[in-house]
């Protein structure tokens, strides 16, 4: 007869460990659930995120940079005013420069030269009044000997070559009272000034590269490359070394055309100087030949009044004639004399003048300069001092942020301890599961069999087996049965 066995098997845990575990269970739902409630009143069990505010010297310090905003300014307005102020000084030098302009007493000093030139002129006329005394001489001595037509002879030439003597001079005068040409400075011109100018001005290049360097590297550190101010810092700069660029020019050309300008000048006063000496040379050659003639006209007038009366009425008017021409032309020649140190002396105030206008100028630059760079270290002083407070107002900020970071430590880790303390249940519940996890269980079999009926013999059989195996199974897998 066929039969059909049904098996039933069921394991769970002892009781008590099942107990504990349904305890577990209910104490950690009643726990979520009281977070839930308190998470609906805005209690959560995660602390909320704190930041840490600005420190006071946080704060300090962007009060600090906001009050730093501009603080070059009052020093670029001084320099501004400086600039002016040198400015003022260098037109001042140029208003005296102008002002020393001599050439209009130059052309007094000419006038004086022409006047003193009419005497000389007048001193012909002298020697015209002798000639006519030799000519009576020679009307009232018709039988003079050899040697006194001889003697007369010699006074002729020598009184010809007294008149070329004064003409030359006169000419020589003519020369000495021309007017400087100030053109003429350009044959004294350096001819390496374009050389020194052009190294001042790579040399003023080479420094404003290093400051353009250094400038970039300062605004590198303190994070504002690029920005306006740096622009700002930029711009100053680029403009200071153009105006130091047109200094040097300017001082270059003006240096160097001021320097020909004097070795031109004192050349043209050389010049006049010896054809003046040439001249006064001349004239001293004249008297001494109009004398020589004079000697001679006597010697003759002396061998006349051997040969009679008539002859030394003639002789002495003559004389006359002679002492009034010589009286006349020591009268002329002191005149002559007389304007041409008159002339000297216009010449030499005028030089004199110009001199002193000049080194005047000159000073007046010189000031001009030096108000200038101070005008240039002001505005660098101002760059400098808001450099310093914005290094301050750095090393202020990173300290603030130092007792910032603390700060936000210290909030982290209050947050941290609170949210430890708040998540300690979950953590023992978690813990007391895991030691549930590992408790031992149990199973209970239960077996359901249709079968024929056995035999008593084989009933006590096959529960006997059964026993056999349930014992070895239980002992194996150290469980109860129940």
């Amino acid at each position: 007869m066929a039969s059909s066995n049904v098996q039933e098997t069921v394991s769970r845990e002892a009781s008590d460990i099942e107990q504990r575990k349904v305890g577990l269970m209910d104490s950690a739902k009643a726990l979520a659930d009281s977070a839930n409630v308190n998470a609906l009143s805005g209690n959560y069990l995660t602390p909320d995120y704190q930041v840490a505010g600005m420190s006071p010297d946080q704060l300090n310090a962007l009060d600090l940079g906001r009050q730093g905003i501009g603080a070059y300014q009052p020093y670029m307005n001084a320099a501004t005013k400086q600039y002016g102020a040198a400015g003022n000084t260098v037109q001042q030098g140029v208003n005296t420069l102008l002002g020393a302009d001599t050439r209009g007493q130059f052309a007094g000093a000419q006038a004086a030269m022409n006047r003193a030139a009419v005497p000389i002129k007048q001193m012909g006329q002298s020697a015209k009044l002798a000639t006519q005394g030799v000519g009576l001489i020679g009307q009232g001595a018709q039988g003079l000997t050899a040697a006194q037509q001889q003697a007369n002879k010699y006074a002729q030439a020598n009184m010809t070559g007294s008149l070329s003597a004064l003409n030359q001079g006169i000419a020589s005068l003519g020369g000495a009272a021309q007017m400087y040409d100030p053109s003429s400075a350009q044959k004294f011109m350096n001819p390496y000034q374009q050389q020194v100018i052009d190294e001042s001005v790579r040399q003023i290049n080479r420094q404003g590269d290093i400051a353009q360097q250094s400038l970039q590297a300062q605004a590198t550190r303190a994070g504002a490359f690029g920005g306006s101010r740096e622009g700002v810092q930029r711009a100053e700069l680029e403009r200071g070394l153009a105006e130091q660029r047109n200094a040097a020019i300017v001082g270059g050309l003006s240096s160097g055309y001021q320097n020909a300008a004097q070795q031109a000048q004192q050349a043209f006063e050389a010049q006049q100087g010896r054809q003046l000496a040439q001249a006064q040379g001349y004239q001293g050659a004249g008297s001494v030949l109009g004398q020589q003639a004079l000697q001679q006209a006597q010697l003759g007038q002396g061998a006349a009044g051997l040969q009679g009366s008539l002859s030394n009425q003639l002789a002495g008017l003559s004389g006359m004639y002679g002492n009034i021409a010589g009286q006349q032309a020591n009268i002329y020649g002191q005149q002559s004399q007389l304007g041409q140190s008159m002339a000297q002396g216009i010449g030499n105030l005028a030089t004199q003048q110009f001199g002193i206008g000049r080194d005047m100028a000159q000073g007046l630059g010189a000031l001009g300069a030096q108000q200038g760079n101070l005008a240039t270290q002001g505005a660098a002083l101002g760059q400098a001092a808001q450099g310093m407070n914005q290094q301050d107002t750095n090393f202020l900020y990173n300290l603030g942020s130092s007792q910032q970071r603390q700060l936000q430590s210290e909030m982290d880790a209050s947050r941290q301890n609170q949210l430890t303390k708040n998540m300690q249940p979950y953590q023992q519940m978690g813990f007391v599961s895991d030691i549930y996890r590992g408790a031992p269980t149990s199973s209970m079999s239960i077996m359901q069999q249709n079968q024929a009926t056995p035999s008593p013999f084989q009933q006590v059989a096959g529960l006997g087996i059964a026993g056999v195996s349930a014992a070895a199974a239980a002992g194996k897998a150290n469980i109860a049965s129940i």
